[in-house]
């Protein structure tokens, strides 16, 4: 008996379509592009923390460029490292009381949240310490109260989702939502191992100073509600996720921004705002190049 291939109509494909979250993630895409971002869609990658290729929804950079003194010409980039996630049911983000500030001299351990290479680096995530500000000198500069993902009262240590599992509604850590924030943290595992292995290439080449500052990004079309325990449960545009993963012996600290669709526009400039403060300060701790790519020198 002859078999049938079912058909697949144009309303089939145009269901399929919208249920398989393309169309979100080039809504998003266009939404970067719109504010100059350098656009990737599908970025694959090798994931260290998975030992296994990988693949990012969305990598979008900008460049900035400064003309400085001591530097020269320099370029400064922002990376955001992007999960897409067109959700119908919420996100909640479980908060606690933010930790009390570090006293002076002491290291703050919030430093090593700040994922930065630089063509200064000695290591890995070089400029760590030195990113929340230095108390060196006469008139110390602190630019943690200048950066959006350590602002509040609350941080946010814990995301769950809602899922309907045998026709239930049941709200914890989704493995869709593991998956998405296991990528992320995988993508900036590979690309600050990737610049310490290929840093050498630089030796014996031109090349003007340079700063990228990698921010982790799930941008969501539902909702996603903030709880803290101590008000009630609150709806939220843009939330920062203070979390970590393992990498062999080691706890990889990470902070993860939740943004909804509709608030993308005013989030992007938030981090714009961050990006702006925290990478003119580690200028001041980037080294000339030897052979500079742009022979101009202007006061910053």
């Amino acid at each position: 008996m002859a078999t049938t291939t079912p058909t697949c109509t144009i309303t089939d494909l145009r269901k399929l379509i919208k249920d398989s979250g393309y169309p979100f993630e080039l809504s998003v895409a266009e939404t970067l592009m719109t504010q100059n971002y350098d656009v990737k869609l599908s970025h694959h990658f090798f994931n260290p923390l998975r030992q296994q290729d990988s693949e990012l929804d969305i990598l979008a950079t900008r460049n900035f460029e400064f003309e400085t003194k001591r530097l020269g010409h320099v370029r400064c980039v922002l990376e955001l490292a992007i999960e897409c996630k067109d959700n119908s049911l919420p996100y909640v983000l479980f908060g606690f009381p933010s930790p009390t500030p570090r006293p002076p001299g002491i290291v703050d351990t919030d430093s090593f949240y700040m994922k930065v290479r630089s063509t200064s680096d000695k290591f890995a995530n070089y400029f760590a310490i030195p990113s929340l500000g230095d108390s060196r000198g006469s008139e110390p500069l602190n630019t943690k109260p200048h950066l959006h993902q350590f602002k509040g009262a609350f941080r946010f240590h814990q995301a769950a989702a809602v899922e309907i599992q045998n026709g239930k509604q049941k709200l914890h850590v989704t493995e869709r939502l593991r998956n998405a924030l296991n990528g992320l943290a995988g993508y900036v595992e590979y690309a600050q191992d990737s610049w310490i292995k290929n840093k050498k290439a630089l030796d014996g080449m031109s090349y003007d100073p340079m700063i990228w500052v990698s921010y982790l990004v799930l941008i969501h079309g539902g909702e996603h509600y903030r709880y803290t325990g101590q008000s009630s449960l609150e709806p939220a545009y843009h939330t920062t996720l203070f979390t970590s993963f393992n990498s062999g012996s080691s706890s990889i600290p990470l902070t993860i921004d939740f943004i909804k669709h509709s608030d993308l526009l005013s989030s992007l400039k938030t981090i714009e705002g961050s990006f702006d403060v925290l990478s003119k300060h580690i200028l001041r701790y980037l080294e000339p190049s030897p052979k500079p790519l742009t022979k101009r020198t202007y006061s910053f």
